[in-house]
């Protein structure tokens, strides 16, 4: 789960392409998140996606800003040469 860190006990959810702020629920497979690229969420750049989804990414359509939507696309195409606009970090 990804959790917001305002303590609001709100969480990130998948809903189709889209990833919407929800009150968490532990039970809920479209809030459950994998670092889908082979790599730990703590270990640097991941790939965030959910584990039936594999090939669908959390990205934004272009290189990310504040306040931007971001949505699942394929990770082929959100990964490629011209694009590392799915690749995310963790911070503490």
């Amino acid at each position: 789960m990804i959790s917001l860190e305002d303590g609001s006990g709100r969480c990130w959810e998948r809903f189709r392409r889209r990833v919407f702020v929800t009150r968490c629920d532990p039970d809920n497979q479209g809030q459950r998140w994998i670092a889908s690229n082979g790599t730990a969420f703590a270990d640097g750049p991941f790939v965030l996606s959910q584990r039936q989804f594999t090939h669908q990414c959390v990205t934004s359509d272009h290189h990310p800003k504040q306040r931007e939507l971001v949505e699942l696309h394929n990770c082929e195409f959100t990964l490629g040469p011209e694009s590392r606009s799915a690749l995310w970090g963790m911070y503490n």
